[in-house]
């Protein structure tokens, strides 16, 4: 099964078995304290933005669903402003 030949419930299922499994192995909270040690606020805050327009997006129509999806892509420009703010600041240290 390739995710070319995968019907819809076949992915779904195999998304649901990864999920079980990190959930049985007690990972959530692992990744949820590696996430908050390892994100600013302002990219937690992105990362929360494209989730809830991605989900917008996928159930509006529409004006809506466009608005959804700008906003997305207003997200996405932040992070391309933060990565070059830190970039300035990683060649600046090694100056």
């Amino acid at each position: 099964m390739t995710g070319d030949t995968a019907t819809a419930l076949q992915k779904a299922t195999a998304t649901f078995n990864v999920l079980k499994l990190i959930y049985s192995a007690g990972l959530f909270e692992a990744i949820y304290k590696a996430i908050m040690n390892s994100l600013e606020w302002w990219d937690m805050l992105l990362y929360g933005i494209i989730g809830l327009g991605e989900l917008a997006g996928a159930f509006l129509t529409d004006g809506a669903e466009l608005i959804a999806v700008i906003t997305v892509e207003l997200a996405m420009m932040g992070f391309i402003a933060s990565d070059s703010v830190k970039w300035f600041k990683e060649c600046k240290a090694a100056e």
